[in-house]
């Protein structure tokens, strides 16, 4: 890195360090209605992002989602199917780990978001 002249990290922040910030901005792109809550897992609205595509050069209407075998939990619960998880409740069967879900980190109540 240093023959690119690119200088070392100082900072090496960690996701579980920064839940609060997470929540903090899935509220707001909730409140603006960029994302939505269902049974505790929450999508982002692709649709309502106007420039979601511009970065990679791609056009929405010509995307494709589910086109695999092997459904995903949830898949059937989207708006829309280019939507995608911000944010997914912790499953009973994996009891393990740290937060994985809104329940998780607001003391029980989904709500929140």
């Amino acid at each position: 890195m240093a023959d690119m002249n690119v200088k070392p990290a100082t900072i090496h922040p960690q996701a579980t360090q920064e839940i609060d910030g997470m929540i903090a901005m899935i509220e707001t792109l909730m409140e603006k209605g960029y994302a939505y809550d269902v049974n505790g897992t929450v999508y982002f609205r692709t649709r309502k992002f106007e420039e979601y595509g511009k970065l990679s050069h791609k056009n929405l209407d010509d995307l494709r989602s589910g086109n695999r075998s092997l459904l995903v939990s949830g898949e059937d619960q989207k708006e829309d199917p280019l939507d995608f998880v911000l944010w997914n409740r912790k499953k009973k069967e994996n009891l393990s780990g740290y937060l994985h879900g809104v329940k998780d980190v607001r003391d029980g109540t989904s709500s929140v978001l």
